[in-house]
């Protein structure tokens, strides 16, 4: 399993503009209301699209992990020095 698809590529630049719109403007010194630089960044579908996108990276690396831990261990066992 390739750790760096595109998909996962897309989903970690994807990840990156949310945590940056959410930390890099803070909120508006007169009206105390939040800047952002992504459209639609306040409404339900960027917060469910962020989660998506959480999970995926999540997943996708925590299955790239079990494989190679998992690869590891056979080659361990069968004494096949890494």
């Amino acid at each position: 399993m390739r750790l760096w698809t595109w998909k996962f590529a897309a989903s970690l630049a994807v990840l990156a503009a949310f945590i940056v719109d959410a930390a890099w403007r803070g909120p508006d010194p007169f009206t105390g209301r939040a800047r952002h630089f992504l459209p639609y960044a306040d409404t339900g579908v960027a917060s469910f699209l962020f989660l998506l996108v959480v999970l995926y990276v999540f997943s996708h690396f925590g299955q790239w992990v079990h494989r190679r831990l998992k690869r590891w261990l056979r080659l361990r066992g069968e004494g096949v020095r890494t």
